[in-house]
């Protein structure tokens, strides 16, 4: 029997152990929401952003050092996201700077993933709170999310498809 994939931190939510926590990706600004996900969702936002040491510590460290780029790796989908991940259409996610919307082309020109965008154009839905619009919009930093999986298969896919995630 396969054992159940976390991927929230620990915190305790809920009365579940096992569903309980706070999902490290919907716990940053711009576009946090309180009350968007119940305690027990895998969604769950936190208390308020930056409510978690994780993102916190994130927080931090972009304070410090003035990064130019950030890539969060995720792990199933082929495709390729990108900021604004909270916007309920593809214009308004088009990004304040016009050249970066060409910076984000480029890249998927030269990954070629099956899907490429923000969330509303890749996944089919919103994702309030998400890093790399925090990282792009407060920081000014190219950030992204590659979905380095197959879209079949879930967070484990089969071990003859890992030679060809990994040799990407």
């Amino acid at each position: 029997r396969a054992k159940p994939v976390i991927r929230k931190n620990r915190r305790p939510t809920c009365r579940d152990a096992m569903r309980g926590g706070v999902d490290i990706n919907r716990n940053f600004p711009p576009a946090w929401q309180k009350g968007r996900f119940p305690l027990c969702d895998e969604e769950y936002q936190g208390t308020e952003p930056f409510s978690e040491p994780e993102t916190q510590a994130i927080r931090t460290l972009c304070d410090r050092i003035s990064f130019v780029a950030a890539m969060n790796f995720h792990a199933f989908g082929s495709m390729l996201t990108h900021p604004y991940n909270y916007a309920p259409t593809v214009k308004q996610s088009l990004l304040k700077n016009a050249d970066d919307n060409l910076i984000y082309r480029e890249l998927q020109s030269v990954f070629k993933f099956d899907k490429f965008g923000p969330a509303i154009q890749t996944v089919g839905y919103t994702a309030p709170g998400e890093s790399d619009d925090w990282l792009y919009d407060a920081k000014g930093i190219i950030s992204m999310s590659p979905e380095v999986g197959p879209e079949s298969g879930g967070f484990i896919p089969p071990a003859t498809e890992i030679a060809g995630i990994d040799g990407r």
